[in-house]
């Protein structure tokens, strides 16, 4: 799964690159997302994996770990309660490895009919065209592989070696048609440069690849040492991104002890694999406000709104569509156009004493009848006092 924090930066640092964040967010449209009302339901019904992650945040990579599968019961009631106090659109399934999980299908299901789209985030060892295919056909929305070089799978660990894994998975999507697929992996100062192979790889899948999630990797847990992972400032991560794709951020959500980012956002439009530009936050903010006054809640995944009135005559008269429709009658191929989203998380740090934690934090999970970020949960079980603030 998702790798820890890393080492600790200073806080002179940490402060000024809060303030080059502050910068960049007075041109974006901050999600309304709060700990209450929040389009995400985060669960983990299970802890088993079949890989060592370096630095595992449920600790699979640890000699003595005793993994587990959650009752279904205890599970389901859990989805009933995300749905009565968060305000949950979609619930992303997790883990440990969740289809390693013996009762995900009854799990996927009752999700549906909860009217919940369904997300998976997966190792994606056990996925082919038959468990697609069963996957789709029980109401599965989106699917998000992690794939990363530091997972010791028998390719190469060299990023140009991985994409060979990440090619099988656009070409599985390609034949079972209908599900969307997501990347994720880690991002650190020992790993930032391949960006330079990741994003045009992700470019050139742009017809299959809907989501690619980079999370940064900044803090550890006190007394552990990552000599192999070096800190990344996530502004260098932010405007490499930019750069290698082109693009412009539109949305955001901030932190809960300063002005810095979380969660940044670009959607990017393409036709076939040529990017045309980037979708921006008046686009994202009608759909988001004109889903809750429909539905009451906001959206995490989810195409609805894309084509009422309101929104194509907005579409008409805003800048960054008509730029994106002009670069598309300027292409001589009229292939057919895809959105492709890309999110990049960076995770906690702490600041004067203090975690600054994701405000609004999406992937929140329930302990002991609380909400509490789920990349805490190990330091919550420990005795450490950390709890989302609104």
């Amino acid at each position: 799964m998702w790798l820890k924090f890393l080492d600790m930066q200073d806080q002179v640092s940490y402060g000024s690159a809060m303030q080059k964040q502050h910068h960049i967010t007075e041109k974006l449209y901050k999600l309304p997302f709060n700990k209450h009302n929040n389009p995400n339901g985060w669960i983990e019904p299970t802890t088993h994996c079949q890989l060592k992650c370096p630095h595992c945040y449920r600790g699979a990579d640890k000699t003595d770990f005793k993994p587990i599968h959650r009752n279904l019961k205890d599970v389901l009631t859990e989805v009933d309660e995300l749905v009565r106090i968060r305000n949950i659109q979609t619930l992303t399934i997790a883990g440990g490895e969740p289809l390693l999980y013996p009762d995900l299908d009854q799990l996927i299901e009752y999700a549906v009919k909860k009217n919940l789209n369904v997300m998976i985030n997966t190792n994606g060892v056990l996925i082919n065209k038959t468990r697609l295919e069963e996957l789709k056909k029980r109401g599965v929305t989106r699917i998000v592989v992690h794939v990363d070089k530091y997972q010791g799978r028998d390719e190469t660990g060299t990023e140009e070696g991985i994409n060979k894994i990440r090619e099988y998975y656009c070409h599985l999507f390609r034949k079972v048609n209908g599900i969307s697929l997501g990347f994720i992996m880690p991002i650190s100062g020992d790993n930032v440069d391949d960006l330079d192979i990741l994003i045009p790889f992700f470019k050139n899948n742009a017809d299959i690849i809907r989501l690619i999630a980079f999370t940064i990797l900044c803090e550890s847990t006190p007394g552990e040492t990552h000599s192999k992972i070096k800190i990344v400032d996530p502004n260098i991560v932010f405007n490499k991104i930019k750069s290698l794709y082109g693009l412009e951020y539109c949305s955001y959500l901030g932190r809960t002890n300063s002005d810095g980012i979380s969660w940044l956002y670009a959607y990017n439009i393409f036709a076939g694999n040529k990017f045309l530009g980037s979708i921006d936050k008046d686009i994202v903010s009608f759909a988001q406000e004109e889903n809750f006054k429909k539905e009451k809640r906001y959206l995490f995944s989810s195409d609805k709104n894309k084509n009422s009135l309101k929104f194509l005559l907005l579409k008409i008269f805003n800048k960054s569509t008509r730029q994106i429709l002009w670069q598309y009658l300027k292409n001589k191929k009229m292939e057919k156009m895809f959105e492709q989203i890309l999110l990049i998380v960076s995770t906690p740090q702490l600041s004067n004493g203090d975690w600054d934690l994701c405000n609004g934090c999406p992937d929140a999970i329930l302990h002991e009848g609380d909400l509490v970020p789920s990349c805490f949960l190990e330091k919550i079980k420990a005795g450490e006092r950390i709890k989302l603030k609104n």
